[in-house]
């Protein structure tokens, strides 16, 4: 059994996306987990296979800030990726914690996304999986938006959504594409964007919770995904295999050309390393 760790660095939503489905395709038969990291080249957006952002966004709006949309291989709503740590974990059904049920999936993983986001951010208040929805018909705008409502297995902290995901699961395992919320967008972004009859702009910024508070630092914001992105290295390395030595993570997430792809597989207490052109 394996750790495997991609990251793809700067592309466009449309790629991104389409390798998260390749790999999800692709996934052997043995019972291997891999972790899909990435950055966006430009404002992006994506949004669920079964969602329609014309309805909830101004053409205006995405032609002012150059806005690239990309539909995600898995469910759920709009996500502003500008400002959240955006992440994919795919595992093979041969793995003994992959489960049948979804809810158990989304499970496990959120929990390790939870002490990630324990073991880098300075919290008053610990995220906790929300285990029980409240009943929201599906047809209200805020259902749509990724950050505007909590939905079940979220996680809250102080009853707001500081990360989500949406899942799509094959024959050969799952995907689970997870975002955490960083900044809040500003008003003039919303107001740019969201079509105001809907309501989403005051539902996401009274659902959602941006780990950096009012913060609209570039720096802070890079500093707080470099950190998540050692954070779920290690911790699901921990819970699965134990065998990555933390000095060779760190090693490993040194700044490195952009345009290469990085490869690491951990095996057996041995891990390799290495780089090709994107």
């Amino acid at each position: 059994m394996f750790l495997q760790v991609i990251d793809t660095c700067v592309d466009t939503p449309e790629k991104n996306m389409a390798k998260d489905l390749e790999l999800l395709e692709s996934l052997s038969l043995s019972p291997a987990c891999l972790l899909h990291f990435y950055e966006w080249e430009g404002p992006s957006a994506t949004y669920g296979y079964f969602s329609h952002p014309e309805k909830f966004l101004k053409s205006e709006g995405i032609a002012k800030h150059n806005l690239r949309l990309a539909k995600r291989p898995t469910g759920g709503g709009i996500i502003f990726h500008q400002f959240d740590f955006a992440f994919s974990v795919l595992l093979s059904a041969m793995h003994p914690q992959y489960s049948l049920n979804t809810l158990n999936n989304y499970r496990f993983v959120n929990s390790v996304v939870a002490q990630s986001i324990v073991d880098t951010m300075q919290l008053t208040a610990l995220p906790q999986l929300l285990e029980i929805e409240d009943c929201v018909c599906k047809e209200l705008p805020q259902k749509q938006f990724c950050m505007a409502k909590p939905t079940v297995y979220d996680l809250i902290i102080d009853g707001r959504k500081v990360a989500g995901a949406a899942q799509r699961r094959s024959k050969m395992g799952y995907l689970h594409q997870g975002s955490i919320s960083l900044q809040m967008p500003s008003n003039e972004f919303l107001e740019d964007l969201l079509r105001p009859e809907t309501g989403v702009a005051n539902a996401m910024q009274s659902s959602s919770y941006p780990l950096l508070g009012d913060s609209q630092d570039p720096i802070a914001l890079n500093k707080a995904k470099y950190a998540l992105k050692h954070a779920l290295i290690k911790n699901f390395n921990t819970i699965l295999y134990n065998d990555i030595p933390r000095g060779l993570i760190d090693h490993l997430l040194t700044e490195r050309n952009p345009t290469d792809t990085a490869i690491y597989i951990g095996k057996n207490s041995h891990l390799k390393a290495k780089f090709r052109a994107g």
